[in-house]
């Protein structure tokens, strides 16, 4: 009988260290799809490409599409409450972050590709994002593997 109670005991133990492990797995996890963005003194946890691998080609364009939404909102209330020449310049940086003529699954297959090599995994999309412009752009090769080192320098530590 004691037996069976300290088997009983050991399980449930094992069985609730077992659920504590899950949360905590399930962090860090996430914490590992995704990467911080520093913005000046700020800094923002963003998605990078271990989040993007797990994304259908559905969401991964969904996902572009709205860094494009973001920036046109960021233009237009920038136009209606700020000074106009803080718009005049969010409106050039704006379209330095888009370009016409092509389909946001262009651009995925960009993104994918520089998710393809591992070490770029860190790197988190928005900047894989301004990667596929560099490339559909038509930046060289050199400038291409220079922009790209920066980044894992700047992620990868």
């Amino acid at each position: 009988m004691k037996t069976k109670i300290v088997v009983v005991i050991l399980a449930a133990i094992a069985t609730f260290i077992g659920l504590r492990a899950l949360p905590q797995d399930a962090e860090e996890q996430e914490r590992e799809h995704k990467t911080v963005v520093y913005v000046g003194t700020n800094g923002y946890v963003r998605a990078n490409g271990r989040y993007w691998k797990q994304l259908n080609q559905q969401s991964k364009i969904a996902l572009l599409y709205g860094y494009e939404e973001g920036v046109t909102m960021l233009v237009r209330e920038t136009r209606l409450k700020a000074k106009p020449d803080v718009a005049t310049k969010t409106e050039e940086v704006a379209a330095s972050l888009m370009i016409s003529g092509f389909r946001f699954s262009d651009f995925v297959k960009q993104v994918d590709e520089l998710y393809d090599d591992t070490a770029n995994v860190r790197i988190p999309v928005i900047d894989a994002y301004v990667y596929a412009l560099l490339k559909i752009r038509g930046a060289t090769k050199q400038k291409l593997e220079d922009h790209v080192a920066t980044l894992r320098r700047k992620y990868n530590n």
